[in-house]
């Protein structure tokens, strides 16, 4: 695929290369220009090289291949992936590693906006500066971030590990998340319908220490009226 190719659209650029996989295992494309949805759910076990900028959902549902972008992507970069390897030797939007469940995210530059939204297992590790929140609603796998968090961290976050190099603010979910251990409470457990503490935490707005105290000591207090209601999820 040639520099006369850069106007291609998305559908023939990902016909070419399923084409090219039934007899080969590596491919690479010049010219992106930020076409939308670019080498999504590709055969596995392939190795695919892009130069240019990517639109949105680039290399989504990747299943086991190595995919890399020498230059910027869009929005949900690698969304639905459960396996293999993405490289981005630049930066994205917002998005990135949305419902990740395996394989390794890199991002060498910065995400401008969320990441690791709703990530159940896998690597996504971030070179730069997220402009926006990190591992809301996460439940599994891990999110190295080598510069700074702008925005919240772990909210309503199930598993899984985040480690921050950078700077980020003073985040209520982590005041909660600490009070909770501190207390001796399993953040983790969850009852038959599938809450945990931080879920009926975040439901009823507690996001400081003072109302985390009294969260706990209306949980183990029958008579409380205020949490009458949360007693019966438990």
């Amino acid at each position: 695929m040639t520099d006369s190719e850069e106007s291609w659209t998305s559908g023939l650029i990902n016909e070419q290369l399923r084409k090219r996989f039934e007899n080969h295992d590596s491919a690479k494309v010049t010219n992106l220009a930020g076409q939308t949805c670019i080498a999504a759910f590709m055969p596995p076990k392939k190795s695919m090289t892009f130069e240019g900028i990517a639109g949105d959902n680039f290399a989504g549902l990747n299943n086991g291949s190595k995919i890399v972008l020498n230059g910027d992507a869009g929005r949900f970069l690698g969304n639905g992936m459960s396996g293999g390897e993405i490289i981005v030797n630049g930066s994205c939007e917002e998005g990135v590693g949305h419902c990740l469940s395996g394989g390794t995210i890199v991002i060498q530059g910065s995400v401008d906006g969320d990441a690791g939204v709703s990530m159940k297992d896998g690597n996504l590790l971030i070179s730069g500066t997220v402009r926006g929140n990190i591992a809301t609603c996460m439940k599994g796998g891990r999110i190295v971030v080598c510069g700074d968090v702008m925005g919240d961290i772990g909210k309503m976050m199930d598993k899984g590990k985040i480690l921050i190099s950078g700077d980020f603010d003073k985040n209520e979910n982590l005041d909660v998340m600490r009070c909770l251990l501190t207390k001796g409470v399993n953040i983790n457990m969850h009852n038959g319908k599938g809450f945990n503490f931080l879920h009926v935490a975040a439901d009823f707005g507690i996001v400081d220490v003072l109302g985390c105290d009294s969260m706990l000591i209306d949980f183990v207090d029958l008579t409380s009226p205020t949490f009458c209601c949360v007693l019966s999820l438990i």
